[in-house]
């Protein structure tokens, strides 16, 4: 029979304190696999959808160019320009037109031309008698593509 007193509980011994520390960390250690294999199952992260495969497009070849320098910056009317340059992809064969532009003005061909050598390389020295700022660039079929190299700048006077 109750008398309505409440008695204090005798202390916890040692030995049950050690066991119910020993049973929390099992039951945590358990817990914690359980969650981790949780998550790597398809309980808790569903499979995405496979990324499709990609089709690679072949690599493009490279575009043609022509490429032009000159031995100087500066000439008078009676030097020879050195003009030397190649052509990528190398070409062998391929006929190149000078073209030149005067202060500005458009390009037109000047009356000199060259074929490749079998490396693709070419070298041609051109004299002009027109002063002032001149241009020179090459003109040429190249892997059956017309292309103009960049100009390079002299100035004659």
């Amino acid at each position: 029979m109750s008398t309505g007193q409440f008695s204090p509980a005798a202390p916890p011994r040692a030995g049950t304190v050690i066991g119910l520390l020993l049973a929390a960390a099992v039951v945590g250690f358990l817990g914690g696999g359980l969650v981790g294999a949780l998550q790597q199952s398809s309980l808790l992260n569903p499979p995405t959808a496979a990324p499709s495969p990609t089709t690679q497009s072949p690599t493009p070849e490279p575009a043609a160019s022509i490429t032009v320098t000159a031995d100087r910056s500066q000439a008078s009317t009676s030097d020879l320009i050195r003009l030397e340059g190649d052509t990528q992809p190398p070409a062998p064969g391929v006929v190149l037109q000078v073209e030149q532009s005067v202060d500005g003005g458009p390009f037109a061909a000047f009356p000199v031309s060259i074929q490749t050598r079998a490396d693709g390389t070419y070298g041609v020295s051109v004299r002009t008698g027109r002063t002032g700022v001149n241009r020179f660039r090459m003109v040429g079929t190249v892997g059956g593509e017309q292309v103009a190299s960049d100009p390079v700048t002299v100035r004659v006077g």
